[in-house]
C-alpha cells in the first residue's frame, strides 16, 4: 500500500502541477508537462484531454476549475455564421486554448484545428464539452449553470452541428479524416464506432441538460432511438479479425 499510495500522491501532484490559470483563476490543465519534449501545442488545454482531468478533479471536490473551464470555453465557442471556409463554423467548440500574455494583458487564444493534423476542425470537442458539463452538474448539483440562457444556447449550437448540418442519410456522425482523437494516425474517417459511442453519450447528456420543455428535447430523443437501432443492426464485430489481432 505504501508504494501504491506514493504513486497515487504523485499522480495527483502531477495533475495539480498541470493546472493553468487565467486572471488568477484555474481554467484547465495543459496537455503535457514533459520537459524533454518541445511544447508544440501541448502547452494548451485540450477540450478532450480536460474531460479526463475534469472527472478526477470533480471526484476530489474541485468543481471550481471545471466550472471556470466550462464558462471560458463557452465564451470561445464560434457563434457567427461564416461562408469563409477558413473560419470556424457556428457552434464549433475549440479543440484547445492557451493563456496568452501580451503587453501586460492576458487573454485566451483558441485553436479550432489550425494546429491539428491536416488542420482539420475537431469534430468531437463539442461532444466532450457536453459530457464535462453534465459531469459537473451531476457532481455539484449546480443545475442553474446549465440552465443559464447562454449555456442553453451553447448546447443547442453544438446540437445544430450534429443534428442539422448533415450530408448523409444515416443517424450516425460522419467524421472527416484526421478530425478526432489526439495524435491519431491519418486514414481514420467515415463512421468510427468510438465517435458514435461518444455521440450517443453526448446526446444523452444534452437531453438532461436542456430545459424539459425545450423543442430540442424530442428531436434529441428521436435521434437517440435511431442511432441506437442503427448501431445495433449495422455495426458488427468481426470475430475472425479480432482473433488475428489478439494472436
Amino acid at each position: 500500500m505504501g508504494s501504491e499510495g506514493n504513486l497515487i500522491d504523485a499522480a495527483w501532484q502531477a495533475l495539480e502541477d498541470s493546472i493553468i490559470y487565467y486572471q488568477g483563476h484555474p481554467v484547465g490543465t495543459v496537455a503535457s508537462k514533459d520537459p524533454d519534449m518541445e511544447a508544440l501545442n501541448y502547452d494548451q488545454c485540450f477540450t478532450r484531454d480536460f474531460a479526463v482531468s475534469a472527472m478526477a478533479l470533480l471526484m476530489k471536490g474541485k468543481g471550481e476549475i471545471v466550472r471556470n473551464f466550462l464558462i471560458e470555453t463557452l465564451g470561445l465557442q464560434s457563434r457567427e455564421k461564416h461562408m469563409d471556409c477558413f473560419k470556424a463554423g457556428q457552434g464549433l467548440m475549440p479543440a484547445s486554448f492557451k493563456v496568452i500574455h501580451k503587453k501586460e494583458q492576458e487573454y485566451l487564444g483558441a485553436d479550432f484545428g489550425e494546429h491539428a493534423i491536416a488542420r482539420v476542425a475537431p469534430v468531437d470537442s463539442g461532444l466532450w464539452w457536453l459530457l464535462i458539463l453534465r459531469a459537473y452538474v451531476k457532481a455539484t448539483g449546480d443545475q442553474a449553470l446549465a440552465h443559464q440562457t447562454r449555456f442553453q444556447r451553447g448546447i443547442k449550437l453544438v446540437l445544430d452541428l450534429c443534428l442539422t448540418k448533415r450530408f448523409d442519410l444515416f443517424p450516425t456522425m460522419l467524421v472527416p479524416d484526421g478530425a478526432f482523437m489526439i495524435d491519431r494516425r491519418m486514414g481514420v474517417d467515415g463512421y468510427p464506432l468510438d465517435i458514435q459511442a461518444l455521440f450517443y453519450t453526448a446526446l444523452q447528456a444534452a437531453s438532461e441538460l436542456l430545459l424539459p420543455e425545450d423543442d430540442y428535447v424530442p428531436v434529441v430523443k428521436e435521434r437517440l432511438g435511431h442511432l441506437t437501432y442503427h448501431i445495433r443492426n449495422y455495426y458488427w464485430l468481426n470475430l475472425d479479425r479480432l482473433k488475428e489481432v489478439i494472436n
